[in-house]
């Protein structure tokens, strides 16, 4: 019907299908769909949006669709490969590690600073009479 047809690349940023992030909504997503009827899994075609591996991520193109490429993990974890899933997840910090809103990747407390829980946003200093000991 005089329609050129070109394959278009899923949503993202800087050769990155969905920003490292997550997982497009592309045709052969789209024909395993198990929740359409055989005969529509021959027909499917997907959409180019991403679904985002952690709930932090997001962000539209201009085409609307999905990127993944907005948002950071929350305080107290980090942004990590994920190899069996391809997707950067969210880790939680190690005990003895914390990571706050200005920070890249966890850390290990400093100096006379100790935090014995996972997922840390800081590390409070020891109180008098204790020290912190590296173990």
């Amino acid at each position: 019907h005089g329609v050129a047809i070109t394959c278009r690349a899923c949503a993202g940023d800087h050769n990155r299908t969905c920003s490292g992030r997550g997982a497009c909504w592309d045709d052969v997503v789209a024909r395993t769909n198990l929740e359409l009827t055989a005969t529509a899994r021959q027909i499917a075609i997907g959409s180019g949006s991403c679904t985002c591996s952690e709930s932090a991520f997001g962000g539209v193109d201009s085409l609307g669709r999905t990127t993944c490429a907005s948002g950071e993990c929350p305080p107290g974890s980090e942004e990590v490969p994920d190899l069996d899933s391809g997707s950067n997840r969210c880790k939680t910090c190690a005990a003895g590690t914390y990571r706050d809103r200005d920070m890249q990747s966890c850390r290990a407390c400093p100096v006379g600073r100790a935090v014995a829980e996972q997922g840390a946003q800081a590390c409070p200093e020891c109180p008098a009479g204790k020290y912190a000991k590296e173990v």
